[in-house]
């Protein structure tokens, strides 16, 4: 007997395209702490592939850093498009101007494999794009870094100071001149001048000269 025909198809072998990814521009800001100023500032990525660019490619990522997706800036979807005829695709990074004390943020972006990869045959054709089924290797260059300025400014802290001499009990025979000293620190400033008092009664005044 003869079984009945079978139908195979060969296929010229590809080379898979090497994704990376870089920093175009790395910083990013909330704005200017003064509103009327517009100096709102996004930071991009840029993932580049090699080889042919006839079909479009899906490309995966995580996200790391200080920074949060979705709360320090807009959500990003964790993958990205590099359209037919380009080898690059931009992801950008848009900061969320919170209000919040923070200080730099980092943003970092690590290319990782397609989650793709272990579809079952039967189940390619119920996927809606064949985009995803492109697979790639990741190059060196599989992890880039950006960071968001911050434009809040944390509360002023009152300066500190100390009076140093006399020391706390010390006792003088009159007549007796007695130096007054005082250790004044300002942690976000400078102290310009230090009053002294006996009481509500004023002793003098000190000016802190100013360093050039």
């Amino acid at each position: 007997s003869a079984s009945e025909p079978i139908k195979i198809k060969v296929l010229q072998a590809s080379i898979e395209p090497v994704v990376t990814v870089v920093a175009r521009d790395p910083v990013a800001s909330e704005g200017c702490a003064d509103p009327t100023i517009d100096c709102f500032d996004t930071a991009t990525f840029v993932v580049h592939r090699t080889g042919p660019a006839t079909r479009p490619l899906r490309v995966f990522y995580k996200l790391d850093g200080t920074a949060l997706n979705g709360t320090d800036y807009l959500e990003l979807p964790h993958s990205v498009v590099i359209p037919a005829g380009s080898s690059v695709a931009p992801v950008v990074v848009e900061p969320i101007d919170d209000r919040l004390v923070e200080g730099t943020e980092g943003v970092v972006i690590i290319l990782v494999e397609s989650p793709l990869l272990d579809v079952e045959p039967a189940d390619v054709a119920s996927l809606e794009s064949p985009i995803a089924l492109d697979n790639y290797q990741i190059g060196r260059a599989y992890k880039a870094r950006a960071v968001i300025l911050d434009n809040d400014s944390p509360p002023n802290a009152p300066p500190l100071v100390r009076l140093i001499e006399p020391q706390d009990g010390a006792i003088f025979r009159a007549p007796a001149d007695i130096k007054l000293a005082a250790a004044a620190f300002d942690p976000d400033g400078q102290v310009k001048q230090v009053e002294f008092f006996e009481g509500d009664h004023s002793l003098g005044v000190v000016t802190v000269p100013t360093l050039e």
